[in-house]
């Protein structure tokens, strides 16, 4: 049996939460997806907004998104509104912008109004936990009846 670490379950769960952003469309500039990283073979780490994609969570109300990270979504959505108070002429990316920042200031994202959509963290977890603590238990049960054994015998 391969021997089992720390780091293939970090990875595992962290190819996990990518596979998730994909299924559920939520990697619209790539950088959350990409962001998605076991550190030191400890930790995963991630882009700081990445909990407002947790089911349940999303973007609360009350603060402005990061005026770039829109200007980026809106590009690689390729969005465009159309400003029927200027003879239907397209509407600039900082206008839209603007509109999209201020409707998310007040309501906060989908995710959060809803509580449906986004990543499912902590079946994730559960599942790679199902999979991995009964291979971890039983190597461990090994390793140390291997230990023992040596200790008795000299």
């Amino acid at each position: 049996m391969p021997e089992l670490n720390k780091n293939d379950y970090l990875e595992a769960i962290a190819a996990d939460i990518r596979a998730a952003l994909d299924r559920q469309g939520l990697t619209n500039t790539g950088r959350a997806r990409e962001s998605v990283k076991v550190r030191n073979r400890r930790n995963i780490i991630a882009v700081g907004y990445i909990a407002t994609l947790f089911q349940g969570i999303g973007r609360s109300p009350g603060k402005f998104v990061p005026r770039q990270a829109l200007r980026d979504w809106i590009r690689q959505r390729g969005i465009q509104f159309i400003d029927r108070s200027r003879d239907n002429r397209p509407m600039s990316v900082s206008s839209m912008v603007f509109l999209i920042n201020r409707k998310l200031r007040f309501f906060g994202s989908r995710i959060y109004r809803d509580r449906r959509r986004g990543i499912q963290i902590d079946r994730i977890i559960e599942k790679r936990n199902a999979e991995y603590l009964p291979k971890m238990a039983r190597e461990l049960k090994n390793t140390y009846v291997k230990e023992f054994n040596s200790t008795i015998v000299t």
